[in-house]
């Protein structure tokens, strides 16, 4: 049959090689390198060249069905001298091409509504490979196009997490529109692996780096992030609005132990990262000051006690009573002079801000005996 005659010439092209070359032999290779000369499956009637077939015991031979035609049929594969010969002529074994992870990468969205286990492990697979390639060679452009294909989960709303999700109602997205959750290269103090979702989490989508089994693809490498333009951190624009979103979230509900901690949390975090971004910015020698993207803070009711959010005119370093009008700086924003100087937080309150606050009891009391609280 046609599957055997090319069987033996797969054969004798190997044992030519294995002894001296000869230009029957060279003959024969040129005719195999030109010509579709492997039977594929999953029944052998399709004929593809070596290089455009997968070895089946390649680390990403999972990435194909058997359906789809990529394999040699099981009459090739099992047999040595075929195996040779089609690793000489291409056959893709060690190093999978950039073009084949683009495409297995758009089967995803295919894949997941009715294989949802299958798809995640190819996933995991695909970013295997990307993370093998660029050790091996340079990223082209089918290696630069996939951080635009939508094949990465996203991270599910944390429970109890008190603000809208910016992943909410999406399944899988591409790498330029996620962020992952956390880094270890953040720069700062405090380290958590949750960093990106107490800072930016109502802003930017974040990859599940989660196992398969609990629906995510598993961690993902920096050179994979690097290919894929998964972000490691928010902007400060994002920090300053998901800031906001909490603020407004807050002061509109009954707070409850639940949504004090994610407070705490947030900000804690939130104010390290505008700390160091401004320390970042500031020259040496010279003031911190507030980017120009970051001037509305000082208009917000930015900082909190720990029970509430106030304006930062209500605080002051060297003040000790905490409350109900006026405040020291907490210590969560203590500890972050850069963003504190910047926000023009005063080391003493004035005559100015005394009479203000006398004023706001007079409109809070009118006539009325100070509540216990004003008095202490």
């Amino acid at each position: 049959s046609r599957n055997e005659v090319l069987q033996c010439m797969l054969e004798v092209y190997a044992i030519g090689l294995d002894r001296n070359p000869t230009e029957r032999t060279n003959y024969i290779g040129d005719c195999l390198t030109e010509h579709p000369c492997v039977p594929c499956t999953p029944d052998g009637s399709q004929l593809k060249k070596c290089d455009q077939v997968i070895d089946p015991q390649a680390k990403f031979a999972n990435l194909f069905d058997s359906s789809e035609g990529m394999f040699p049929i099981q009459q090739f594969s099992e047999r040595h001298l075929v195996v040779t010969t089609m690793l000489e002529l291409g056959l893709i074994s060690e190093i999978i091409p950039w073009s084949m992870v683009k495409e297995r990468a758009e089967t995803i969205a295919q894949l997941y509504p009715t294989n949802k286990t299958k798809a995640l492990k190819r996933v995991q697979l695909i970013l295997q490979c990307i993370e093998s390639n660029a050790k091996s060679k340079q990223p082209n452009q089918e290696a630069k196009a996939l951080s635009a294909v939508q094949f990465l989960p996203v991270m599910k709303k944390p429970e109890d997490f008190p603000l809208p999700w910016f992943g909410e109602g999406h399944q899988l997205l591409s790498g330029e529109q996620l962020m992952i959750k956390g880094t270890t290269t953040y720069r700062y103090s405090f380290k958590t692996a949750d960093n990106n979702i107490n800072t930016a989490g109502s802003q930017v989508a974040i990859v599940n780096e989660a196992s398969f089994e609990e629906g995510g693809c598993g961690c993902i490498n920096q050179s994979t992030q690097e290919i894929l333009q998964i972000r490691s951190l928010p902007s400060c624009q994002e920090v300053v609005n998901h800031l906001k979103l909490l603020i407004s979230a807050f002061n509109s509900q009954q707070p409850n132990s639940e949504l004090v901690d994610w407070t705490n949390r947030i900000c804690r975090q939130a104010y390290e990262f505008l700390d160091g971004q401004i320390q970042q910015e500031t020259p040496t020698g010279q003031a911190p000051q507030l980017p120009p993207g970051l001037q509305e803070l000082r208009s917000l009711p930015c900082v909190w006690t720990g029970t509430k959010f106030i304006a930062i005119q209500d605080v002051a370093k060297e003040w000790k009573l905490d409350g109900p009008y006026l405040y020291p700086v907490p210590s969560s924003l203590a500890f972050r002079k850069c963003l504190a100087a910047s926000l023009g937080i005063k080391n003493k309150f004035t005559a100015e801000d005394i009479v203000r606050v006398l004023f706001q009891m007079k409109e809070d009391f009118n006539d009325n005996p100070v509540s216990d609280a004003c008095q202490k």
